[in-house]
Order: structure tokens, then sequence, then C-alpha cells
């Protein structure tokens, strides 16, 4: 078979208003008081968590810690109501018993409130996002049309990354099955009150379960901060590419010798893919 190749590559420029779209992390177990409990993702106006009447899960950067977790699929792995289906080159999460094929029109992922679904039926890039870049998770279990529109039947998942604040650094490895390795890096520096910077970087490498099909992924992000008197701005830009190859389909024959080979057709396919975010708002 012959090289198969595909390169994706968009540059996307949103501009979008914070107070519309931003959700505060929150601790279930914490003071019901606290600013950090207003959110919107369930009406699109500032409830209290407990008072919205949307089945809302949320899961804070404490709590992606604790997990143990090395890419977004581990950490919303056995959580109630969503099923997550990694093939090694493409993660999925899908809701209310859609299937993964379905899940890219049926299940809404969000990024800072920022739609990630492509207009057709291809899944957006998730393993693209670096663990270290998430503050928080909001998941809205049930249809939300009405809300968000199409592709929000099964349920919405937003993704709310990290803000730069201070002078602060963060560095972590990980390690894991298939020799998978990980290094992540943040930075932030606040140049005065009013602007500040966030670097963030990541890169992984795994061999995976099947052969021919090492990942290689390598994701960095710059943002840019101004805030004064209430009033913010921000740009931000975002490199990615992810380099796997892809193993093919096994004959019944070839798994009853080996389920992790990889037939001698598919010896030069692999995907590549790159992506260019940029973005600012207020």
């Amino acid at each position: 078979m012959g090289k198969n190749t595909l390169l994706k590559s968009s540059i996307l420029l949103a501009f979008s208003s914070f107070g519309g779209i931003h959700l505060a992390n929150a601790d279930v177990g914490s003071d019901t008081e606290n600013d950090d409990h207003l959110v919107i993702v369930g009406t699109r106006s500032q409830q209290d968590i407990y008072a919205t009447p949307a089945d809302i899960t949320l899961i804070s950067s404490d709590q992606l810690q604790q997990t143990g977790a090395i890419t977004l699929g581990d950490a919303l792995r056995g959580l109630i109501g969503v099923q997550v289906s990694d093939n090694g080159s493409n993660l999925v999460f899908s809701m209310r018993g859609f299937s993964s094929e379905q899940a890219a029109n049926n299940t809404l992922i969000l990024m800072d409130g920022r739609r990630l679904n492509h207009s057709d039926i291809a899944a957006p890039d998730l393993n693209a996002i670096p663990l270290n870049r998430i503050d928080h998770i909001e998941v809205l279990n049930g249809s939300a049309g009405v809300l968000y529109g199409d592709q929000a039947v099964g349920g919405v998942i937003n993704i709310i990354t990290k803000q730069a604040s201070g002078d602060t650094g963060h560095i972590s490895l990980g390690q894991g099955s298939y020799n998978k390795n990980q290094l992540s890096v943040d930075l932030t520096h606040g140049f005065d009150e009013h602007w500040n910077l966030l670097i963030s970087g990541h890169y992984l490498k795994s061999d995976n379960y099947r052969q021919h099909n090492d990942d290689h992924q390598g994701n960095l992000l710059s943002r840019v901060n101004y805030r004064d008197d209430g009033k913010s701005f921000f740009f931000e830009a975002t490199l990615g590419q992810d380099d796997i190859e892809t193993p093919g389909a096994l004959l019944i024959d070839d798994l009853a010798i080996s389920r992790r080979q990889s037939r001698d057709e598919f010896s030069h396919d692999f995907v590549n893919t790159q992506n260019r975010v940029f973005r600012t708002g207020g």
C-alpha cells in the first residue's frame, strides 16, 4: 500500500467575550456563597451550581492531579455518563449512549467557550489538549441543543484553560505503558499589575499497543493578558503537531499469531496533524 498522509492545518481567529463564556472553578465541598460556585453552562446566566437545574459535574485542577491522569482521556475515563474511546490516533468522548462514530455530532466540546467540533462529522483533535494546561472541566449531562444548537444532543464538555498570574513555573514528567513518556512545562510572568504572559509546552511520545503505532505529539501555547479596573484583554497563539503511525487492520489468521502486529502493507502509513489557532478577546 502506498503512503497515506493526512495533513490538517487550520487557522482560527475567534473573538469572544469572557463575560459570556467564562466558567469559574468550583470545588463541590466549598462554601456555596463563594463566587467560584457561579456557573453558566447550564442556563447561560450566572447561577450557583447547586441552584442550577441542569446536571453539571465539575472537575477541579486538584482532582485532575489526584487521578494521576496523563491525558485528557485518562482524566474523564470512568466519569459517570461519559464514554471514552481512544484508538491511539483519535480521542472521542460520547454521552447518553451515542456511539463513538456518532459522538462528533452529538457531544459538544468547548474550550473556554469556543466550539471545537467541526462543521462536518469529523471529531475534534482532543489528543492535542495537554492536561497541564487545563484549569478545570465542566460536564453538562443531557441535551443542551436549545442553549448550544446542534452537536449538543448528548451533552456538553467545557474545558477551561489556566490563566497567567504572577511569576510561576511548573515542570512535570510522566511515564506510562508501552514506553509512554511526556514532558510538560508552564511558565507565567507578570510584567506589571496589568500585563502578564503565559507560556505552556507539552511533548508526548508513545509506542502504543500495536506495532507500527508510534505517536509523537508536541504543543506550544503563548498567551498575553491585560487587566485593568474590571476590563480585560487577551491574545493567544497555539501551535500543535501530532505524528502517528497507523498499524491498519488484521485478518482473523493474524489475530491467532499476534494481536499487536501490523501487516506489511501498512508499513508506510501514518497520519500527520498540524494545528494553528489564534484567538483574541476581552
